[in-house]
């Protein structure tokens, strides 16, 4: 990310410059500002809502690993890691 302002500018310089780039937008869209937000989000949960997402994870897994012991019953591995994905998504649903 870069803004085009000279050396030594002010405060409002630099404010009025970064609005106008949008900065904040790509600042949130990079993968390091949401990973942050990530970790910050987790932090503040209460107890009810860290267990909430203690049985989603518990659900999801299971979800997961009925699905690969359902292809590995048939024998036939998916021909790609999407048809796996797909496959997946279409049992969850």
């Amino acid at each position: 990310m870069k803004i085009d302002i000279a050396r030594g500018a002010r405060t409002g310089t630099l404010l009025k410059a970064s609005k106008k780039a949008d900065l904040s937008a790509k600042w949130a869209s990079t993968p390091f500002a949401k990973k942050l937000a990530k970790k910050e989000t987790r932090a503040n949960l209460t107890d009810l809502q860290r267990f909430q997402v203690m049985i989603n994870r518990k659900r999801k897994a299971a979800a997961i690993k009925k699905t690969v012991k359902a292809i590995s019953k048939k024998k036939e591995p998916p021909k790609s890691p999407v048809a796996l994905t797909e496959h997946l998504d279409a049992a969850n649903d």
